[in-house]
C-alpha cells in the first residue's frame, strides 16, 4: 500500500511539471513571435527606404533630363486624366441609378415625410 501512495505522489509532481513547462513553450513561443516580427518590421522598413531612395534618385534623374516644367506637365495631365476617371465612374454609377425604376412610398413613409416637413 505504500508503493500505491508513492505513484500518486510522483503522478501529482509530473502533472505540475508538465503544467509549468506548458507555461515554458508557450512564453517561448511568443518571445519567438515578437523577435519574427520585429525581424519583419526592419526588414519592412530597409525595402521602404529602398524604395524611397530609387524613387528620388529617378525623380531627380527625370528633371535633369526633361527639366522641371516638363516634369510639371506630365504630373498635371496625369492628375487629370485620374480626375477624369473619377468623374467618368460618377457618371456611371448615376446612370445605373437612373435606370431602375421607382418605388413608391408606402402610406406610413408618405405620413412620416409629411409630419417632418410640417
Amino acid at each position: 500500500m505504500d508503493t500505491g501512495g508513492g505513484g500518486g505522489t510522483a503522478g501529482g509532481t509530473n502533472g505540475t511539471t508538465g503544467q509549468a513547462s506548458t507555461r515554458q513553450v508557450a512564453n517561448q513561443s511568443r518571445q519567438v513571435t515578437a523577435m519574427q516580427t520585429q525581424q519583419q518590421v526592419r526588414t519592412n522598413e530597409e525595402i521602404l527606404t529602398r524604395i524611397i531612395a530609387q524613387h528620388n534618385q529617378l525623380s531627380s534623374s527625370l528633371r535633369r533630363k526633361v527639366g522641371p516644367a516638363t516634369v510639371r506637365r506630365c504630373f498635371e495631365r496625369l492628375v487629370g486624366d485620374l480626375a477624369w476617371r473619377g468623374a467618368d465612374e460618377t457618371n456611371g454609377n448615376i446612370c445605373r441609378i437612373a435606370v431602375q425604376p421607382p418605388r413608391m412610398a408606402t402610406p406610413d413613409q408618405v405620413d412620416v415625410i409629411f409630419l417632418e416637413m410640417g
